[in-house]
């Protein structure tokens, strides 16, 4: 669901890697070693984005990957 910025601008729903967690039924620590560059054995997890330190997971991109897994 979007939110609404001081300036009227919407932006997309951004999850926590907490909720993420959650909603995909991962423990916390597999999801972030998903997102690890040196993973050998890496296992693509959803797409993320990196703000400044902050990691957040788009609304509909989380929803792609949710899809896409229950394809596959």
């Amino acid at each position: 669901m979007p939110w609404a910025r001081p300036s009227g601008e919407i932006r997309p729903r951004m999850y926590t890697e907490e909720e993420v967690a959650v909603i995909i039924q991962v423990s916390l620590s597999q999801l972030r070693k998903w997102r690890m560059k040196d993973n050998a054995r890496r296992v693509d997890g959803p797409p993320f984005k990196k703000i400044g330190r902050m990691v957040r997971y788009p609304a509909k991109a989380l929803e792609a990957y949710i899809n896409c897994a229950d394809e596959g």
